[in-house]
């Protein structure tokens, strides 16, 4: 049946996408092997994790606190607490680590993968760990 635009048919649609991220780009929230064998939570004393769950942009803070949660790194360090809390107010994540000098690292972790945020803990973690270690210049 014709009308006064065209036929009633249904257009041709664009076929569906499922994924619209290119595979480097899911490759970018796996940890590398040698990453996490050089994870250390000795040093830390606490981690603070804030973040929205329904702002995208904490997928990878909600993917490191499931990471630091379980047995293997719990082990490393006991008495690292890790406290999460959750905002209702759109907010950008942020992760707070207290280190056991007294010092603390906050990180707005809006733009980050997981294997960022994991390489920063280790470069942080690992200035700490080499200042405790060297002597004090007297």
């Amino acid at each position: 049946m014709a009308t006064r635009w065209g036929s009633l048919r249904p257009h041709k649609t664009v076929p569906f996408i499922k994924y619209f991220r290119n595979r480097l780009s899911e490759n970018d929230q796996q940890i590398s092997r040698d990453k996490l064998r050089k994870f250390n939570l000795k040093p830390i004393s606490g981690f603070r994790f804030e973040y929205d769950p329904f702002n995208p942009q904490s997928a990878s803070l909600r993917k490191l606190c499931s990471v630091l949660h379980t047995p293997r790194w719990r082990a490393s360090n006991l008495e690292c607490p890790c406290q999460v809390v959750i905002r209702g107010d759109r907010s950008e994540p942020t992760l707070l680590v207290s280190y056991f000098d007294g010092q603390s690292l906050l990180v707005k972790t809006g733009n980050f993968s997981l294997a960022d945020l994991v390489e920063l803990i280790q470069r942080q973690t690992d200035l700490h760990v080499t200042d405790a270690a060297s002597p004090a210049s007297s």
